[in-house]
């Protein structure tokens, strides 16, 4: 196990203690994502408003290699009702090349409990 792995596995650790959670949270296998210098990279995560859980940054990416460019949600239909299924849509733009991960966690807005975490690994390469 290399040194970023372990850094990068002690960082979840503590974001996760720090949001807190009464069990485990599921996390699935890190994605990985090859990107050229100043690719834009929109991450989709499904998502129900109504059912009062929401998606947030839990460990962001290194600022020197990718910068977030916003967070919207995408309705799954132009003519959805509010609270109705779609999409919350994190973009990020690369600056530099390396390697950078940021984590999404799952959780009740209003509570420190995790139910589900996503990793993105972002591979950045020169033009």
């Amino acid at each position: 196990m290399n040194k970023n792995t372990i850094i990068k596995q002690f960082g979840i650790l503590i974001i996760l203690l720090t949001v807190g959670f009464s069990g485990f949270a599921q996390k699935n296998s890190p994605i990985r994502v090859e990107l050229k210098v100043d690719d834009v990279y929109k991450v989709e995560l499904p998502i129900t408003p109504s059912s009062g859980f929401v998606w947030i940054i839990a460990y962001p990416p290194d600022s020197n290699f990718i910068i977030s460019k916003g967070h919207i949600f995408i309705p799954d239909s132009d003519t959805a009702k509010k609270g109705s299924p779609g999409k919350d849509v994190f973009s990020f733009k690369a600056l530099k090349a390396g390697e950078t991960t940021v984590s999404f966690a799952f959780k009740p807005e209003y509570s420190r409990h995790v139910n589900r975490v996503e990793e993105y690994t972002f591979i950045i390469k020169k033009q």
